[in-house]
């Protein structure tokens, strides 16, 4: 917890990662326009959560998962399907479950039969769900194994000027190194590698370190996709309002073909957006 606070309070290293999200937000506007040209009608929320899913790759462990832009199948779209698996089918009082609300009733005593009839008769959204944990729990172990060799190189001396593992330059000229269809760079996961267990002083296991980044995953996805869904569903519904957002964020851009992101920095300017999303 002390690891993340550090993190998450400080202004200097959020701000690093505000080029990313702004270029997988610019992707998602591209993708959002040529259904809007073509008269297509877009699940918003699925939009939400392939662009939330690529912030978080990119954010916590440093790769990128191109659930925007990629094509069907790569990892990262089966990150969003597994990450949608799980919040379906973890219900409490959801049907694909039964045998969590049965444990709820029966005594203790009872809980190894249970669990037998749960292992030997899984309904279907069991068997999704214990896939969607598999895949999201091999990604994070996937995911840790990179931030160690980029940590190894940076122990070696191939450091770049940030203090980080510098890799060669990707094709649209970013720091990167290519993976697969997906772009590794600096993450949240490097800064849980380096951290220390306040009680005992050791260094975080890795076990310890892949749990939060599954949970980092799956925290990061829903929450955000979610609001973000919500918040453009209200903002379609008035008018008035979403006019009012787009004139304090023209205002504040200035002149220009639209294409350029505010920082983080001006970001606190944004009076109105801060309060439309708050609201």
């Amino acid at each position: 917890r002390s690891t993340a606070h550090s993190i998450f309070h400080s202004v200097e290293t959020m701000a690093t990662f505000a080029p990313l999200m702004g270029k997988t937000a610019d992707e998602l506007a591209e993708r959002l326009a040529v259904a809007a040209d073509s008269g297509k009608s877009v699940d918003v929320s699925a939009a939400f959560g392939d662009m939330t899913l690529d912030v978080v790759g990119s954010t916590v462990f440093g790769v990128r998962f191109n659930c925007v832009g990629g094509e069907a199948g790569n990892k990262g779209r089966q990150g969003v399907a597994a990450a949608k698996a799980i919040f379906k089918n973890t219900s409490v009082f959801g049907a694909s479950n039964p045998y969590i609300l049965v444990a709820m009733l029966l005594p203790t005593f009872t809980m190894p039969l249970v669990k037998w009839f749960a292992d030997t008769y899984p309904t279907e959204g069991m068997k999704e769900a214990f896939w969607a944990q598999g895949y999201l729990s091999g990604l994070s172990d996937e995911m840790y194994q990179l931030a160690q060799e980029e940590m190894r190189a940076e122990a070696a001396g191939k450091v770049g000027t940030e203090g980080f593992a510098a890799p060669p330059a990707s094709a649209d000229g970013s720091s990167g190194r290519e993976w697969g269809d997906e772009k590794v760079g600096n993450g949240f996961l490097k800064l849980f590698l380096k951290a220390h267990n306040r009680e005992t002083g050791k260094m975080l296991t890795r076990a310890e370190v892949s749990a939060q980044s599954f949970t980092f995953l799956l925290a990061g996805y829903e929450t955000t996709a979610s609001a973000l869904s919500f918040c453009l569903y209200m903002l379609a519904k008035h008018n008035d309002m979403q006019t009012r957002l787009v004139d304090e964020i023209d205002q504040l851009l200035g002149p220009g073909d639209g294409s350029r992101l505010p920082g983080a920095e001006e970001l606190k300017s944004y009076k109105y957006l801060d309060a439309v999303f708050k609201e």
